[in-house]
């Protein structure tokens, strides 16, 4: 089996991360670092909750 040290995403399998917490403990900001390092979808109920 070769070895891969630094798959892509298409070589992972799916994961979901649910970042939890107290407001102000840094959840929404967790969450944008992983989308943007991962190239992941975010979903949060921040925005939607906040919209007109």
């Amino acid at each position: 089996m070769e070895s891969n040290a630094n798959p892509t995403a298409k070589d992972r399998p799916p994961t979901v991360h649910l970042p939890c917490g107290p407001n102000g403990a840094g959840g929404t900001t967790r969450a944008r670092e992983l989308q943007a390092g991962l190239q992941a979808v975010r979903f949060s109920l921040d925005e939607w909750m906040l919209r007109t």
